[in-house]
């Protein structure tokens, strides 16, 4: 079985994670929420645990690795049942917070009768967040994008 850095990884408490310059300030109030202080932000922890030099896109996933599927797999499984997390493209019906729904589009070419193509479109922030990996926000307002999702 392939070990992996992150099999047994200990989460630490907020004033041990290890931030870097730059990184946006943990601490904010916002308008709406004026009793939140502070936030768990775990910016550049993956990296931290994995010693990765190139910034980490792929977060809490990285923690599904075969030894940890392996004990989850004997301790946790009770009934069997599964739980299929993927949300249909045309979800959630109609499109929440002003965003653009899927849209299909079939199209026939009148020269190529045999030709058929379909155009897709769809706000990837719908369905199950296609995009979720790309990027994320912060409580600042600040968005990060990593650079390898930019060159895409």
């Amino acid at each position: 079985m392939t070990e992996s850095p992150f099999d047994n990884i200990k989460f630490p408490r907020f004033d041990e994670l290890p931030f870097r310059k730059g990184d946006p300030d943990s601490k904010f109030a916002s308008k709406s929420s004026p009793q939140i202080q502070s936030i768990e932000a775990i910016w550049g922890f993956y990296e931290h645990v994995s010693g990765a030099t190139t910034p980490d896109e792929l977060g809490a996933l990285n923690l599904l690795t075969q030894q940890r599927i392996l004990k989850a797999s004997r301790t946790e499984i009770q009934f069997g049942k599964v739980c299929s997390l993927n949300w249909a493209m045309h979800k959630p019906t109609p499109s929440k917070f002003g965003r653009k729904g899927l849209v299909h589009k079939v199209k026939g070419w009148q020269e190529q009768p045999r030709i058929i193509d379909d155009e897709i479109s769809f706000n990837s922030q719908c369905s199950s967040q296609w995009d979720g990996f790309c990027h994320f926000g912060h409580p600042s307002g600040e968005t990060r994008t990593p650079l390898a999702c930019l060159a895409a």
